[in-house]
């Protein structure tokens, strides 16, 4: 029989299952569920009831295991939403998914069409990614430049307060 924490990490692996066959068995063709928005929500929601989940556990057992058991357990989530997104956005229409597209075709194209092709596809990317920060009210347009809002600015403190944290220099 399992103990208490043997049998949440059985309930938060459950749980993560059943959140990705969601997705793949009901979601997944839903127009809310094909943006990066949607897919970004479903896993925020996720998140927070799992982070609510493992908060009780430790709120029940206050002590150090139920402390490290809830962690794992946001933590697991943690990894499979990155891994989750981070695939998804892959599958989305990437540079080298379309690299690997041209490699099919007999014709060899030229290295204008390819500069092209590609920098097409890095505009719908940058369109796209602009329309939703636009959106989501982060960013505004302001004569012919973007420019943050107020909460888009709080969000842009926060991102290089986790770049200050992880001690990353360099970002490109």
């Amino acid at each position: 029989m399992l103990d208490w924490t043997g049998a949440s990490g059985v309930v938060a692996l459950a749980w993560l299952a059943c959140h990705f066959l969601i997705y793949v068995a009901v979601l997944r063709d839903m127009t809310l569920f094909q943006t990066e928005r949607g897919i970004f929500l479903f896993h925020l929601t996720s998140a927070a009831v799992f982070a609510a989940a493992a908060l009780v556990i430790f709120l029940i057992r206050r002590d150090g295991e139920a402390f490290s058991v809830a962690c794992a357990l946001v933590a697991a989530h943690g990894i499979y939403s990155i891994s989750f997104l981070e695939l998804w956005s892959l599958a989305q229409g990437s540079y080298s998914l379309s690299i690997m597209g041209q490699g099919r075709s007999d014709r060899v194209p030229s290295r204008a069409e390819l500069v092209d092709s590609f920098s097409r596809i890095g505009n719908a990317k940058k369109a796209d990614r602009l329309s939703g920060l636009a959106g989501s009210q982060l960013i505004r347009l302001d004569g012919n430049h973007w420019k943050l809002n107020g909460s888009g600015a709080i969000v842009a403190s926060m991102l290089r307060g986790l770049l200050w944290l992880a001690n990353i220099k360099d970002r490109g």
